[in-house]
């Protein structure tokens, strides 16, 4: 089953086959949301659940029923702490990161062909702006990831 933690992942994996233009490796990607982020670490990718916005019944039988459940996650990218340069070059820096997210995530509509994964697509992003995490502002960009998946719970024996 991909649940919300599975589906962390899934994205963390797609992100980490995004080629950084100027050193040709790949951004970190924490699996989970982690406590903290340091300089060793950027750029880097910390993905966080969003709000489920739809969870309609798509169809029942004895056993269970099936729902589609639509979910946003952002997936915030950080390039360097606040004041680790001149803001007008942070920025030139993230410039690149807009077409290289979008492309790489139009080539995973099912994230890494999951099963239960009907569709992924980015629907948004932030701009360049200041992102915080744990009392620290960085230059960064927020992506907004919007997951379908199809879902079957299973009937409890007791109704």
């Amino acid at each position: 089953m991909s649940g919300v933690v599975t589906i962390l992942g899934q994205i963390a994996t797609v992100e980490r086959e995004i080629v950084i233009p100027t050193s040709g490796s790949a951004p970190y990607a924490y699996d989970n949301i982690p406590h903290t982020i340091n300089m060793g670490m950027m750029p880097c990718f910390v993905n966080f659940p969003g709000p489920l916005t739809n969870n309609n019944l798509e169809g029942s039988d004895q056993d269970g029923r099936e729902f589609y459940e639509i979910r946003n996650f952002n997936l915030a990218f950080y390039l360097a702490p606040l004041g680790a340069g001149i803001n007008e070059e942070m920025a030139g820096d993230l410039a690149p990161y807009f077409e290289l997210v979008y492309e790489k995530f139009g080539q995973y509509p099912r994230l890494k062909a999951s099963p239960e994964i009907v569709d992924a697509v980015i629907t948004g992003d932030s701009g360049t702006t200041q992102l915080a995490f744990v009392q620290t502002t960085y230059f960064g960009i927020r992506f907004t990831l919007k997951v379908t998946r199809l879902v079957r719970r299973l009937l409890s024996n007791s109704d």
